[in-house]
C-alpha cells in the first residue's frame, strides 16, 4: 500500500479480524452430533466492512492475518477480487485461518 494512496481524500484502512464463517441449516440444530452445515463464508467485521467499501467503489486496505490454509485463501481472494488493497494482509505459515459457526 503506498503513503500516496493513505493521503487520498476517502481512502480507508480497517484492521482486525479474517476469518470463516461456517452456519447450521436448522434453527436450534445442536453442534453435539452430526448435522448440516453450510459454507464456508469469508467473514470477519472489519473483512466485511472493507469488503463493502471496495464494492461501492471506495479504495480501501485491510491489515489483519490469515493462516497459510484454504480459509485464508478463500478470504484474501475474495477481497482481492472487489478491490480492496491486500497488501497488508500477512500469511502466517505456521497458523490456521479462525473460524466461527453458528444457527439461524
Amino acid at each position: 500500500m503506498a503513503n500516496t494512496q493513505l493521503r487520498k481524500s476517502g481512502f480507508i484502512l480497517t484492521m482486525g479480524e479474517i476469518l470463516v464463517k461456517i452456519m447450521a441449516t436448522k434453527p436450534g440444530q445442536s453442534f453435539r452430533q452430526p448435522g448440516t452445515l453450510v459454507g464456508p463464508y469469508a467473514s470477519g467485521a472489519p473483512a466485511i466492512f472493507i469488503d463493502q467499501v471496495a464494492k461501492v467503489g471506495s479504495p480501501g486496505a485491510m491489515i489483519g492475518c490469515v493462516g497459510d490454509d484454504d480459509f485464508g485463501a478463500l478470504n484474501v481472494e475474495r477481497l482481492r477480487a472487489d478491490g480492496v488493497d491486500v497488501s497488508g494482509i500477512a500469511v502466517i505459515k505456521s497458523a490456521t485461518t479462525g473460524s466461527s459457526t453458528c444457527m439461524p
